[in-house]
């Protein structure tokens, strides 16, 4: 019988090094406003503490809580979260899919990646099975792998348990750390609806999956007329993106990334063209100033 070579400790310094690599180099559509912000935030002492305590408590208890409440995806259980989730993972060339779970109902409603930087799961709601077109789907669970990909999954974290479950934290980090994350995660959300966006090909496609999963609109949707900027003027859209100042930013940052070189490139566009990223960096952080 042929032996199989296999060094834990060769194996274990391996993933360290690719994590180290993705922490250096994240991926290549990631926004430049966001990396430059996050290096200074991990300067801020109420974050460092933050996810240092969400790291801790992760290791320790908030993993093994989060999963005996959820559903692992898989060939057998929620087989198409787990189909969507491997090629939303081949799309964006990650080198594995880390694990999928489906949530309880009474848990907070939204797609997450948490966890620490060598050790991230995805856990999604299942309003959004209901709620969402298989290609929507596509789009959220792309922009949640986004947060992995992009090493982003420490801060996500500790953001989502300041929220949800800040209990184990010391009080004077809290409303610090939340103010200066939610800060950070507006910047993150462009980065990550960039690769739900690459995982579709479809600006409509991509921008509807936002609209649903962060703005919960339900009705239908003109793929079409999103991919072409033609936003309606009245009703439950316009609506919405006039209240939602974010939600707004986040759609017209879509529309100039699916302008770009490297969006064509990334889709594999038979005559890729385009604005420079750089170019395209500057116009997403004058929409957001705005």
């Amino acid at each position: 019988m042929a032996q199989i070579d296999f060094d834990l400790a060769r194996y274990i310094a391996h993933r360290k090094g690719r994590v180290l690599q993705r922490a250096r180099d994240g991926a290549a559509y990631g926004f430049s406003r966001e990396i430059r912000h996050r290096r200074n935030l991990i300067a801020l002492r109420p974050v460092a503490f933050a996810i240092d305590a969400t790291s801790r408590q992760w290791k320790g208890s908030a993993k093994r809580e989060l999963i005996d409440k959820s559903t692992r995806a898989s060939s057998q259980d929620h087989k198409r979260v787990f189909d969507i989730a491997l090629e939303a993972t081949r799309l964006l060339a990650l080198e594995y899919c880390p694990p999928v779970y489906v949530s309880e109902a009474s848990a907070p409603v939204g797609a997450w990646a948490l966890g620490t930087e060598d050790d991230a799961l995805v856990v999604i709601h299942p309003v959004w099975l209901d709620a969402l077109s298989d290609s929507e789907l596509l789009a959220v669970i792309g922009r949640t792998l986004a947060y992995v990909q992009n090493n982003l999954v420490p801060y996500t974290t500790a953001l989502f348990y300041l929220e949800h479950d800040a209990f184990f934290f010391v009080r004077w980090i809290v409303t610090p750390a939340i103010l200066a994350l939610r800060g950070w995660a507006k910047r993150a959300d462009i980065t990550c609806d960039r690769a739900g966006l690459v995982c579709v090909r479809d600006p409509g496609i991509a921008i509807a999956s936002v609209l649903r999963s962060s703005g919960s609109f339900t009705g239908p949707i003109d793929y079409e007329g999103l991919a072409r900027n033609d936003v309606p003027h009245a009703g439950p859209i316009a609506n919405l993106l006039h209240d939602q100042k974010h939600l707004r930013h986040r759609v017209e940052a879509l529309h100039v990334f699916s302008k770009t070189h490297l969006y064509h490139q990334l889709i594999g566009s038979d005559r890729p063209e385009g604005m420079a990223t750089d170019k395209a960096d500057e116009l997403v952080a004058e929409i957001l100033e705005h």
